[in-house]
Protein backbone atom coordinates (compact mmCIF):
# COMPACT_ATOMS: atom_id res chain seq x y z
CA UNK A 1 0.00 0.00 0.00
CA UNK A 2 1.20 3.37 -1.16
CA UNK A 3 1.98 5.83 1.42
CA UNK A 4 0.22 9.27 1.43
CA UNK A 5 2.42 12.07 0.84
CA UNK A 6 3.56 14.48 3.48
CA UNK A 7 1.53 17.87 2.75
CA UNK A 8 3.89 20.71 2.52
CA UNK A 9 4.20 22.69 6.06
CA UNK A 10 1.74 25.84 5.56
CA UNK A 11 3.85 29.31 5.30
CA UNK A 12 3.19 31.13 8.17
CA UNK A 13 3.86 34.61 7.11
CA UNK A 14 5.13 38.04 9.47
CA UNK A 15 5.78 40.75 7.03
CA UNK A 16 5.68 41.79 3.77
CA UNK A 17 7.37 44.56 1.69
CA UNK A 18 6.46 45.51 -1.69
CA UNK A 19 7.85 48.38 -3.88
CA UNK A 20 6.35 50.35 -6.84
CA UNK A 21 7.82 49.99 -9.92
CA UNK A 22 7.42 53.48 -10.69
CA UNK A 23 7.91 56.85 -9.03
CA UNK A 24 5.46 59.66 -9.67
CA UNK A 25 6.25 63.44 -8.60
CA UNK A 26 8.87 66.02 -8.73
CA UNK A 27 11.59 64.19 -6.65
CA UNK A 28 13.04 62.29 -9.77
CA UNK A 29 10.77 63.71 -12.22
CA UNK A 30 10.24 67.35 -13.93
CA UNK A 31 6.02 67.43 -12.80
CA UNK A 32 3.28 65.29 -11.33
CA UNK A 33 2.59 64.23 -14.67
CA UNK A 34 5.87 62.61 -15.45
CA UNK A 35 6.57 59.02 -14.06
CA UNK A 36 9.94 57.47 -14.16
CA UNK A 37 10.99 54.35 -13.20
CA UNK A 38 12.36 52.74 -9.77
CA UNK A 39 15.79 51.72 -10.07
CA UNK A 40 15.39 50.30 -6.50
CA UNK A 41 12.13 48.13 -7.23
CA UNK A 42 11.89 44.34 -6.78
CA UNK A 43 9.34 41.96 -6.42
CA UNK A 44 7.18 41.50 -2.78
CA UNK A 45 9.44 40.21 -0.04
CA UNK A 46 7.42 38.02 2.76
CA UNK A 47 9.22 37.20 6.11
CA UNK A 48 8.56 33.66 7.79
CA UNK A 49 8.46 32.84 10.77
CA UNK A 50 11.30 30.59 10.61
CA UNK A 51 13.11 34.38 9.55
CA UNK A 52 13.51 33.04 5.99
CA UNK A 53 12.57 34.88 2.81
CA UNK A 54 9.96 33.65 0.27
CA UNK A 55 7.83 35.14 -2.57
CA UNK A 56 4.20 35.23 -2.63
CA UNK A 57 4.16 31.60 -3.58
CA UNK A 58 5.72 30.35 -0.73
CA UNK A 59 9.36 29.61 -2.60
CA UNK A 60 12.61 30.38 -0.81
CA UNK A 61 14.38 33.72 -2.16
CA UNK A 62 18.61 33.66 -2.54
CA UNK A 63 19.71 36.10 0.07
CA UNK A 64 21.91 38.21 -2.18
CA UNK A 65 18.65 39.17 -3.77
CA UNK A 66 17.23 40.51 -0.48
CA UNK A 67 17.91 44.55 -0.35
CA UNK A 68 19.79 45.55 2.53
CA UNK A 69 16.81 47.64 3.98
CA UNK A 70 14.49 45.09 4.16
CA UNK A 71 17.28 42.77 6.06
CA UNK A 72 17.56 45.48 8.48
CA UNK A 73 14.03 45.87 8.79
CA UNK A 74 13.29 41.97 9.58
CA UNK A 75 16.17 42.16 12.08
CA UNK A 76 13.68 43.83 14.22
CA UNK A 77 10.93 41.73 13.55
CA UNK A 78 8.64 39.89 16.41
CA UNK A 79 8.42 36.34 14.29
CA UNK A 80 5.50 35.29 17.01
CA UNK A 81 2.93 37.59 15.09
CA UNK A 82 0.88 36.79 11.85
CA UNK A 83 0.98 39.08 8.78
CA UNK A 84 -3.03 39.95 7.48
CA UNK A 85 -3.32 41.82 4.57
CA UNK A 86 -5.35 45.04 4.68
CA UNK A 87 -8.94 44.33 4.26
CA UNK A 88 -10.53 46.58 1.33
CA UNK A 89 -13.45 48.39 2.41
CA UNK A 90 -16.13 50.36 0.36
CA UNK A 91 -17.37 53.67 1.88
CA UNK A 92 -19.70 56.22 1.29
CA UNK A 93 -18.55 59.85 0.81
CA UNK A 94 -20.57 60.94 3.64
CA UNK A 95 -18.55 57.59 5.72
CA UNK A 96 -15.38 58.54 4.22
CA UNK A 97 -15.72 62.25 4.92
CA UNK A 98 -16.32 61.83 8.38
CA UNK A 99 -13.76 59.26 8.40
CA UNK A 100 -11.45 61.52 7.43
CA UNK A 101 -12.33 64.26 10.42
CA UNK A 102 -14.49 66.64 8.41
CA UNK A 103 -17.36 67.87 10.15
CA UNK A 104 -20.78 67.32 9.34
CA UNK A 105 -22.58 70.35 7.93
CA UNK A 106 -25.82 69.44 8.42
CA UNK A 107 -26.36 66.38 11.57
CA UNK A 108 -30.30 66.63 11.09
CA UNK A 109 -30.90 63.30 9.23
CA UNK A 110 -34.57 64.50 8.35
CA UNK A 111 -32.95 67.10 6.45
CA UNK A 112 -30.00 64.94 5.03
CA UNK A 113 -32.64 62.82 3.27
CA UNK A 114 -34.42 65.80 1.92
CA UNK A 115 -30.90 66.67 0.30
CA UNK A 116 -30.14 63.76 -1.98
CA UNK A 117 -33.91 64.08 -3.97
CA UNK A 118 -34.67 66.51 -6.46
CA UNK A 119 -37.36 68.69 -5.87
CA UNK A 120 -40.88 67.89 -7.96
CA UNK A 121 -40.29 69.91 -11.23
CA UNK A 122 -36.85 71.38 -10.84
CA UNK A 123 -36.04 69.13 -14.43
CA UNK A 124 -39.09 70.14 -16.53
Amino acid sequence: MARPKKQPEPVHVVRRWESSPVIYGPRRCKSFDDVSDNPDHHPPICLTHRGTFVDDHGEPLDPKSIPEYVRQAAKGTNLDIEYHPPKARVLSMEEAMLGAGVPDSEPDPQVRAKRGRPRAGMFA
